[in-house]
């Protein structure tokens, strides 16, 4: 049967954490750096001391940021699998700089395809939308109601002692495939 199945950009389809830090190490070759496997936070932010805050920012918020990130291994191709026998949507939230939208979007719609561009949703409160299954790496996800789908906790590791209902595309679709039944 087919499932309504929403999934997150940043963290989930796109890199975020290596497409920040490949630009941290370069201009800030000095400080410190952090693997993705030793986050604590689900926030990049808040990984760092306060005084870093503004510079963390300032290259979260550069236009092209959004636009280049790096595709985590498989996600592409995993996702375009789902998407010929799915209904699938791209659920991202947005971050508070200008060009972030249109960004995400031309990101999409150059490595998914114009479908799934067209039906991207951007929206803060993910529980605004209808879907049988949402998949998000943001462990702690609430808003105004109660969720119509259900989460599968995309594995990072600052959401590591959740240990129902993840996935990772490293694990395969068929792995996935067997959550989503």
């Amino acid at each position: 049967m087919k499932k309504n199945i929403l999934i997150d950009l940043d963290m989930t389809i796109t890199d975020l954490h290596s497409t920040f830090m490949s630009i941290w190490e370069k201009k800030y070759p000095k400080r410190k750096t952090i693997k993705i496997q030793d986050r604590k936070h689900f926030k990049i932010t808040d990984e760092y001391p306060e005084k870093y805050k503004d510079d963390i920012k300032k290259i979260i918020n550069e236009p092209s940021f959004f636009k280049n990130m790096i595709a985590i291994e498989n996600a592409i191709e995993c996702v375009k699998y789902l998407a010929k026998n799915h209904e699938v949507i791209i659920c991202t939230s947005p971050i508070q700089t200008p060009g972030c939208h249109s960004a995400k979007w031309d990101w999409v719609l150059e490595n998914l395809g114009e479908a799934l561009a067209k039906s991207m949703v951007i929206v803060k409160d993910k529980t605004l939308i209808r879907g049988d299954y949402l998949i998000d790496d943001n462990h702690e996800i609430s808003g105004i109601y109660k969720p119509s789908w259900k989460q599968i906790v995309y594995k990072q590791g600052y959401n590591s002692i959740i240990t129902e209902n993840c996935f990772c595309w490293e694990m395969g679709i068929d792995k996935l495939l067997e959550i989503i039944k």
